[in-house]
């Protein structure tokens, strides 16, 4: 479950930029976006 969702944030998070980027971790991408 927690799977699907994960990837779920992931893949939409990159295209809308709206996903939280403490929800994606393991993206360097979304993560670097978030951190910095």
């Amino acid at each position: 479950m927690a799977t699907s969702n994960h990837i779920y944030f992931v893949r939409h998070g990159e295209s809308t930029g709206n996903a939280s980027p403490t929800k994606v971790g393991p993206n360097p991408e979304i993560t670097s976006r978030g951190e910095q």
